[in-house]
């Protein structure tokens, strides 16, 4: 929603990894799709400040 879904088709999440997958280091697990720099801009800042909805573990 932050990147503007479900009201913009194009905006939304990609996720490149099922859980269980291995992840090697500094490849991309989620993309973010927007369709305005600004909804693209909140959505990457919720991301970065919220970086632990996502858990990679060993």
């Amino acid at each position: 929603k932050l990147a503007g879904a479900p009201a913009r088709p194009a905006a939304g999440l990609i996720l490149h990894k099922r859980l269980g997958d291995e992840v090697a280091f500094g490849e991309p697990v989620v993309t973010i799709h927007a369709e305005a720099p600004g909804e693209i801009a909140y959505a990457m800042a919720y991301a970065i400040s919220n970086a632990d909805m996502f858990t990679i573990e060993d």
